[in-house]
Parts: C-alpha cells; structure tokens; sequence
C-alpha cells in the first residue's frame, strides 16, 4: 500500500497530502497430506510488514486528532506494523471416524506481535519496538451425525484453546497514570443529594463522599482498569450443540 501527493483544489486553499504507506513481503509453503481416513494440511509463512502506518488513519489519530494544525508535517519513520508477524504455522487435521463420526484439530502458532511501549507522561517514543510472547492456539471439533428418516441431526463438541494458553494481543494500561491521581487534587465533598454520588465510593455509606473516600475510590477504579482482559484472547471455551436438517 503506497500512497502519495495528493489532492489539491485550486482558488479554495485547501490541500490534503498522505505520504504513509506499508511495504508486506513474505512467502508461504502449504504442504497438503490426503488419505482414506485422515487429511490434513501444514502452512507455513514467513513474511515482514514495515511502513509508517499501519492503518489508514493511524497519523490522524497520533497527530492531529488533538492539534488541529495541519501544518505539522509528522516524521516519516519506519516501524514494524501492528500485524507483523515472522514466522506462522498453521495445522489442520481432519479424520473420518466410524459412525458417521468427525474429528478437526486445528494449531496456531507464531511469533508475538509488536507493540508500543508507553514513554515518560503517556507519550510514545519509538513504534512498536517491543514484542509480545509466542502465540499458540489448539482448537477441536467433533460431530456425529444422525437420520431420522428425511431428517438429519448433527451433535457437536467444540473446544477451543484446548490448554488454555494464554495469548497476549494488546498493551492497553490504566486509564491514566496512576502517579497523575494525587491526594492534593480531591479538595471537596459529594453528598448524597449530588448526581455525582456513588455508594461504592462511599466507603462508611454515610451518605458523603468525603474528599478522602473519593481518592480512593479513584485510585482503585484506576488500577483496576489495569491488566484489561482486551489484552489477551480468550481462554479455553467449551461450546456442545445439535443441527437438524430437514
């Protein structure tokens, strides 16, 4: 994706420039095994995706959302993407089982992907220079089907993440540094009859919040935005269900 000058409209003054763009090279081996009662089929990909952005948007988000001057030209530099990923394998087993039975076994694994650590007051200084730990997923599947005259009746059982990995997809912090909530700053009382009062910040529930009450009750609101569970993918789920076709 490569994307250069621009759209300029002549007598209006207005002028729009996107220069962002994202270089993705690799390469992919599918190795394809067929028999009688098993099939299954091995990928596996090795690839690097650099750019200056990697989405659409990202520079309008990181720049100018809050300053309005169009003028700031960003600096162009290199990172890896959001998506990069060096090394992934795929596995996919698929086995016919007596009884008009069904057995999938599918494998994920893969390099973590990038990520920004945050710098001194929340701003960012270098893209995605640190990686999260290896990604690895096992998910099964099994069906039986069943006829009942015309009608057909498929039970299933279906696991995913199968050992509970657990796979860190994102870096998402408190919502604000927790050094930034200072007892010093919470200098007044919120009574019961205010819309801003809560019972859970009213800690001897005597229908005031007292300036004491409301720093803690921030400060645990804070941490406990802390470790999101947008973090990670799901952990091991277990899902059963019947089809009928009639």
């Amino acid at each position: 994706m490569r994307r250069s000058r621009c759209l300029k409209l002549v007598g209006t003054g207005i002028s729009r420039a996107n220069s962002e763009h994202a270089d993705i090279n690799g390469v992919e081996v599918v190795f394809d095994l067929t028999g009688n009662v098993i099939r299954s089929k091995i990928s596996y990909s090795l690839s690097w995706a650099k750019g200056t952005s990697s989405y659409a948007d990202e520079v309008y988000w990181r720049y100018y959302y809050e300053n309005p001057d169009t003028t700031v030209v960003p600096p162009a530099e290199e990172f890896y993407l959001n998506f990069d990923q060096r090394h992934r394998i795929f596995i996919q087993c698929d086995a016919k089982l007596p009884y008009d039975t069904r057995f999938y076994v599918l494998g994920y694994f893969g390099n973590g992907f990038p990520y920004t650590p945050p710098g001194p007051e929340g701003k960012y200084d270098e893209r995605n220079v640190f990686f999260f730990s290896f990604q690895k997923q096992i998910d099964c599947y099994l069906s039986k089907r069943i006829y009942l005259g015309r009608t057909s009746v498929k039970v299933f059982a279906e696991v995913l993440n199968l050992f509970n990995w657990e796979n860190q997809i994102s870096n998402i912090r408190t919502i604000i540094p927790l050094y930034w909530i200072k007892p010093e700053n919470f200098r007044s009382s919120i009574t019961i009859l205010s819309p801003y009062y809560h019972p859970a910040a009213d800690f001897n529930h005597d229908g005031l919040i007292t300036a004491y009450e409301e720093y803690h009750a921030y400060l645990d609101y804070a941490n406990a935005t802390d470790e999101s569970a947008s973090n990670y993918k799901p952990l091991r789920r277990i899902r059963v269900g019947i089809s009928i076709g009639l």
